[in-house]
């Protein structure tokens, strides 16, 4: 340590010291998380904060497509979106982030706006202007994980040599925790298979009460319609019991099969004006019930079309205004408003379920996407948002929510714009394509 103090500047111990900070708290945050997308927001904020910089990324390697992809994105629902959906060819690919996985070296570039490795789309679908850059290869045992990046120091400047020593260590501890994390992922999915399989076993038991109803209905139908004449008062009181018994184990075992499995969207043209029309004409009468104001917005020359599987993204409106409605105090300020309108690069539809309820708890906003998470007791079977954001993600696109408590509850559904082609009338070939 002597020999370390001889220098006038004491940089050595500085250097020696933020090293050694480093490992410490890389090593505490990266061994407590283990949701992905917390540890990458974890990753991202925490090397800003150790390198001093204005920003950074991680990109995530997947080795079957051999490509980059952006896993957590931060800014505007509409920004996020594009940027989520961008691949980056690893091999052949252009870019620091591509050259990086592909060589599995470092780079430190001073001066990205003159360099030609910089791909500047990111810097045009954001509005940031990437300056310095340092980006790191993301390996374990000789895997490849991905590549972290940070941007720009704050204050100006470039990074140097401690900087890129900073970011190794970060990376090859992020690497580690990153694949981690990954298990766990794949572990609690077939855990949540399982828990199907057990969530059946309980479904039966409810069906099994529902067919003793009907069953109870049925019976009296028959014994109605042996009399002479039929007892006419005795069916038209039954049959409500039967149907409302039947849908019920119809509807339960639809979810139950719907959520299982992954399917891909039978496109067709639609308007989702229309659409949130029909949802809110369908709700009034519940809202007026509830002591609810049920209101809309959208403009209505636009009809905002586009290509949806129309049951399923209704479906999953639908679940977001009537559990808005039933989370929502009956009041004379109460209020449930449901809009929609075009992003404003005209790519997206952006759909909106907003209410000044009593707002979700940070606790369960962390587990209500999760299946058979139910605040409803025996009133919900705890697959609606789950079934709700499956559907959306497999149009490819995005749904999230604000919540704070007492103030209200904001779900906000953005949906690509896709062009699809018209019915074949069996005339000839429908114009159109696909993209």
């Amino acid at each position: 340590m002597a020999a370390m103090n001889a220098h006038p500047s004491g940089m050595d111990d500085r250097r020696t010291q933020r090293v050694l900070t480093t490992l410490e708290r890389v090593s505490g945050f990266l061994g407590s998380v283990t949701d992905l997308d917390d540890l990458l927001r974890q990753i991202m904020s925490e090397s800003e904060q150790l390198l001093e910089a204005e920003a950074s990324t991680v990109f995530l390697y997947d080795e079957v497509e051999d490509d980059l992809h952006f896993r957590v994105v931060l800014g505007e629902p509409e920004v996020v979106e594009v940027i989520r959906k961008i691949r980056i060819p690893v091999t052949g690919g252009r870019g620091f982030a591509a050259e990086c996985a592909a060589k599995r070296e470092p780079i430190n570039c001073p001066d990205a706006q003159s360099d030609p490795r910089h791909n500047k789309r990111g810097d045009e679908l954001t509005g940031f202007k990437t300056r310095a850059l340092l980006a790191v290869p993301l390996v374990h045992q000789e895997k490849l994980i991905g590549v972290l990046e940070v941007l720009n120091r704050r204050g100006g400047g470039v990074f140097d040599d401690d900087d890129l020593r900073i970011m190794e260590i970060i990376a090859r501890q992020a690497a580690v925790a990153i694949e981690n994390a990954r298990l766990i992922e794949e572990n609690i999915h077939s855990a949540r298979l399982a828990a199907m399989g057990t969530a059946m076993a309980g479904a039966a038991h409810g069906i099994k009460n529902m067919l003793t109803r009907m069953r109870g209905s049925a019976s009296l139908i028959e014994y109605a319609l042996g009399q002479d004449p039929p007892e006419i008062p005795m069916i038209i009181e039954s049959w409500p019991i039967l149907k409302r018994s039947e849908a019920l184990i119809f509807d339960l075992i639809q979810d139950m099969l719907t959520f299982s499995k992954k399917r891909e969207p039978e496109l067709r043209a639609n308007s989702v004006t229309e659409m949130c029309q029909e949802i809110y004409d369908l709700c009034l009468e519940s809202a007026n019930l509830a002591g609810v104001a049920l209101e809309r917005e959208w403009a209505e020359d636009d009809d905002l079309v586009t290509g949806l599987d129309r049951k399923q993204i209704h479906d999953a409106v639908l679940n977001l205004v009537t559990n808005a409605i039933d989370a929502t105090p009956s009041g004379d300020d109460s209020c449930v408003r449901i809009s929609a309108e075009r992003s404003a690069d005209d790519s997206m539809i952006v759909i909106r379920v907003i209410d000044n309820g009593m707002g979700i708890p940070e606790e369960i906003q962390r587990k209500i996407w999760e299946p058979f998470f139910s605040t409803k007791g025996s009133k919900g079977t705890g697959l609606g948002l789950a079934m709700t954001r499956k559907a959306i993600e497999e149009h490819g696109g995005q749904i999230s929510l604000v919540s704070n408590q007492g103030e209200g509850t904001t779900f906000t559904i953005l949906l690509p714009v896709v062009e699809v082609p018209e019915p074949d009338s069996g005339g000839g070939q429908g114009e159109g394509e696909v993209p």
